[in-house]
């Protein structure tokens, strides 16, 4: 995924550019897999959580550099406009603790860094709520 990225994340703005200008958009929502035991609320995005998201990279290596990559490379193609991460923990740590645990091995810590990620099914329309609730 990391590899191919950054020409895709390219290509969208670029689309994006053509279709209606990136003048147009008001806000950027972005759905975040993993925001470890920080983040659970959706919340606009500052140079401070892109630091802890860094540094908890590794609780999900798959996604959140591409995540991180995704949310830096629009902040420079639209600067000032702002970015909301939502974060797909905050909405697992709803689910009951047993739904949480059950698929982590038992050898692994039950702390709050390891829990379950379950589906993302909900991610897109939770996503573009929660992007115009925050940026409000």
């Amino acid at each position: 995924m990391a590899t191919r990225q950054p020409i895709r994340v390219w290509r969208v703005i670029k689309h994006l550019e053509r279709d209606s200008g990136l003048a147009a958009i008001a806000a950027i929502g972005h759905r975040v897999v993993h925001g470890g035991v920080p983040f659970i609320e959706p919340m606009r995005v500052t140079p401070q959580m892109l630091d802890q998201l860094r540094r908890i990279s590794p609780l999900d290596p798959e996604h959140l550099p591409g995540e991180i990559n995704l949310i830096e490379a629009f902040g420079g193609a639209v600067p000032g406009v702002p970015q909301v991460a939502c974060f797909d923990t905050g909405f697992h740590r709803t689910m009951p603790r047993t739904a949480q645990i059950v698929p982590i091995p038992r050898i692994l810590p039950r702390s709050a860094a390891a829990r379950a990620k379950g589906l993302n099914s909900w991610a897109s329309p939770s996503t573009t709520g929660e992007t115009g609730r925050v940026n409000r």
